[in-house]
């Protein structure tokens, strides 16, 4: 039979303050990129179905 030990670990404020700073720099990160990845995806469309047209 296998045996599950519950393991809770001590986390300080410190602890605490930097795994949230960590998530927050994550999340922002993400959005960051991804908003780039977007706003690329949405030029190419643009100028392949004719967005800018020179004269």
């Amino acid at each position: 039979m296998v045996k599950i030990q519950l393991v809770l670990a001590y986390l300080d404020p410190g602890t605490g303050s930097i795994v949230i700073q960590s998530i927050i720099g994550v999340v922002a990160g993400v959005g960051l990129f991804g908003r780039r990845l977007f706003i690329n995806l949405v030029t190419k469309v643009k100028n392949f179905f004719g967005g800018s047209k020179k004269s």
